[in-house]
């Protein structure tokens, strides 16, 4: 038996083979289960200069720094699709992070500093919003992990 989970963090599958399952939106605002294969909800970028998350290759971005780097917001996401990034400086550290014009802060979240200590790694999340073609930060950067 295969067990799902959908939350407003993403969807889970517990189980060792393919889920069937893939948040999409409804027409009533609910998510609607298509078809996900396990561990594709997990995907690893380089550091080259400018990273551009592609939405289809999971919601959870891993990004791994060898040189400073812009990271823009995922492309191909949908309406209330969340993001999850984890930045960890290699190498020497001491990388400069800078968010693309794609991310949208407001009251609560109103910027996101980045540790530049080496291997140390900082995680924040973003809601994709359809209407404004934009990232909202729903967390600022919890950092030095």
């Amino acid at each position: 038996m295969k067990k799902i989970l959908v939350s407003l963090f993403g969807v889970f599958c517990f189980a060792s083979t393919s889920c069937g399952v893939t948040p999409q939106p409804h027409s009533l605002g609910v998510v609607k289960a298509t078809s996900l294969v396990a561990g594709t909800a997990y995907y690893t970028y380089g550091s080259s200069g400018t990273i551009t998350p592609v939405a289809s290759q999971g919601n959870n971005v891993a990004i791994t720094l060898t040189s400073s780097a812009t990271i823009n917001i995922p492309t191909g996401a949908f309406d209330f699709q969340t993001f999850r990034y984890s930045v960890t400086q290699a190498g020497a550290g001491n990388y400069s992070v800078t968010l693309g014009t794609g991310f949208n802060f407001g009251v609560d979240v109103t910027t996101v500093t980045f540790s530049t200590t080496t291997a140390k790694t900082d995680y924040f999340m973003c809601l994709y919003r359809t209407g404004s073609g934009k990232c909202d930060m729903v967390s600022g950067s919890v950092r030095g992990y």
